[in-house]
């Protein structure tokens, strides 16, 4: 769906402002809505939307006592494995989440140089901005790290991207974005339609929801049903 014909919806069933003209405050406040309720959509989406094969990180030998830092792409939030290939063998790194685990048990300033078997996630690099990772023991050759990860939403979108296709969120969720944007854009008018846009909007979500839940080629669990507390609180799915 174009960004483009979301907006005209919003203004259509809001009854305000003109669908022909893109250059009014009304589109700029309709696009800043849409991306309000695609935040909400972002959270309620399966993870394994958000999964994506990296490209590969060039590892170059290091030097005792230097830590082995790399970069990540420009749009992980998460990795979900590091791993390369030495003489025809599979290595997966694992992960090390505590700092203090790291400092005690894992790296030392002079360590010798080996094939990295561990990593840990490190903050935004000051240059770029982007994720980082340490790798132990600091590499002895050369390395191609291959990676997966899961991404992080993306930018904002904005009047400039009015004729393009929205690329944050699925199409099939995007009815839901219509129905949220519509309820932040009257809730900005105190105007009395917003309760009942509330209502699609919570509807639309739920659905969203249930239909993703409904896969019926998905393993027998259970799933815990928050939304409507009562004796049957659970289904099969």
């Amino acid at each position: 769906m174009l960004l483009n014909t979301l907006v005209k919806t919003v203004k259509r069933k809001s009854h305000r402002g003109s669908q022909t003209v893109t250059t009014d405050l009304i589109t700029t406040d309709i696009v800043a809505c849409i991306n309000e309720a695609i935040r909400d959509i972002s959270k309620h989406l399966p993870k394994r939307f958000w999964h994506k094969i990296g490209t590969n990180i060039a590892v170059t030998t290091g030097v005792v006592g230097t830590p082995a830092v790399y970069s990540l792409a420009s749009d992980v939030h998460e990795l979900s494995i590091l791993h390369y290939t030495n003489a025809s063998s599979l290595v997966v790194l694992r992960k090390v989440d505590s700092d203090k685990e790291w400092f005690d048990h894992v790296w030392g300033p002079n360590a010798a140089l080996g094939l990295p078997k561990l990593y840990r996630e490190l903050g935004p690099a000051s240059s770029t901005g982007y994720k980082q990772v340490e790798i132990f023991p600091v590499p002895n050759q050369n390395v191609t790290l291959s990676n997966e990860y899961y991404r992080t939403k993306g930018a904002d979108l904005t009047t400039a991207d009015l004729s393009t296709e929205i690329p944050t969120i699925p199409d099939w969720c995007q009815d839901v974005a219509e129905k949220g944007a519509l309820y932040y854009f009257l809730k900005g008018f105190d105007d009395p339609g917003q309760a009942i846009a509330f209502s699609d909007y919570q509807g639309a979500i739920k659905a969203m929801n249930e239909d993703d839940e409904s896969d019926q080629d998905a393993n027998l669990r259970l799933r815990w049903d928050l939304t409507q507390p009562s004796t049957q609180s659970f289904k099969l799915s």
